[in-house]
């Protein structure tokens, strides 16, 4: 079932004037849908995410009218309305000519010789990711492409490491891996000699999902609001819609797993690394991955959770980088 998040509210001016032309018993309108003006709801989505939009009226006295929003289009105008009652709807597609938002105004009434607005609201289409299985991608797009399949390249954002399930989501990691060898934290950062009881877990119990992660260890280390690069590892995944170039939903949700999470990739690695593979990505192969848990022995407060595919270790310095191989990779839950 395909579920409907609101994120776009489009302001959507609607300049009601008359024309020059007009009979004794008949008031002839025009109605301007202006889509200059933009008001983004949510940070992640602007305008030029959209390529078109296709305009229609209630009931349809005219045809649809398509708007090329990336050839610097911004408006739609229906000419020659007789005076009465209209609703306007769009609909919003990507490039690649998938439809990813609609939105309807409220029923509008055309009077002469007076300026009406009128506001819609975009929602943008979610796609359901609950039956994705391990080794799916999910597409730049939001849109799912079977492991079986073979993505084109540059299209694939993540793959799927675990199949939704037990009350929780699907699991993704992004196809692009930190191997350049970043620490957990530096040395003055303030969660290095801090034993971070909240993000305490093993492979089996305690801190089992990250994505709220990042909240915790503020609440605790009071530089990673204003210093997160104290925290390189963390910070790698912060920004890695960013730095990746990610729109729409794919701009937000990532976060650093946990070991438990780290250990369900371990579970599924051989048919995840094939997909990565395919998909252009970094594969995990064997190396040491950081994992946002802090060490489970209150005697080291420096250590931290890291993975070793197959086996987790506690016993990893928070500290230790460069030279010492260690990676970050970063996830993001599917719903």
């Amino acid at each position: 079932m395909k579920k409907v998040f609101t994120f776009l509210s489009l302001c959507l001016s609607f300049f009601f004037f008359s024309c020059n032309y007009f009979s004794t018993n008949d008031i002839y309108s025009s109605i301007v849908i202006n889509f200059g003006s933009v008001n983004n709801s949510r940070a992640a989505y602007t305008i030029d995410d959209l390529s078109y939009c296709v305009v229609s009226i209630e009931p349809k006295v005219q045809d649809d009218i398509k708007v090329d929003l990336a050839n610097g289009e911004t408006k739609a105008v229906f000419r020659n309305l007789v005076k009465g009652t209209y609703k306007i709807n769009v609909s919003a597609f990507d490039e690649n000519n998938t439809k990813i938002a609609n939105g309807e105004s409220e029923q509008v009434e055309v009077k002469p010789y007076r300026r009406n607005s009128v506001k819609i609201t975009m929602k943008f289409l979610s796609t359901d990711y609950s039956d994705c299985v391990v080794g799916d991608f999910i597409l730049k797009d939001g849109t799912i492409l079977s492991k079986n399949s073979n993505p084109q390249p540059d299209t694939v954002a993540a793959v799927i490491v675990r199949a939704a399930g037990d009350g929780k989501p699907a699991l993704g990691v992004g196809i692009v891996h930190n191997k350049d060898g970043l620490a957990w934290c530096t040395n003055d950062a303030d969660g290095f000699n801090t034993n971070i009881t909240e993000l305490q877990g093993t492979i089996e119990d305690g801190y089992m999902d990250g994505s709220d992660g990042w909240e915790k260890l503020k609440d605790v280390c009071s530089d990673a609001v204003e210093h997160p690069g104290n925290y390189p590892a963390w910070n790698y995944s912060l920004t890695y819609a960013l730095n990746n170039n990610l729109t729409g939903e794919l701009a937000e949700g990532w976060y650093f797993p946990t070991v438990a999470e780290l250990y369900t990739i371990h579970d599924n690695l051989g048919t995840i690394d094939a997909s990565l593979e395919r998909a252009g990505g970094n594969q995990f192969d064997y190396g040491y991955y950081w994992s946002c848990s802090q060490s489970i022995t209150n005697d080291y407060n420096v250590m931290a959770w890291d993975f070793n595919y197959g086996e987790a270790d506690d016993s990893a310095c928070k500290n230790d980088s460069g030279a010492s191989g260690y990676y970050v990779c970063t996830v993001k839950a599917f719903k």
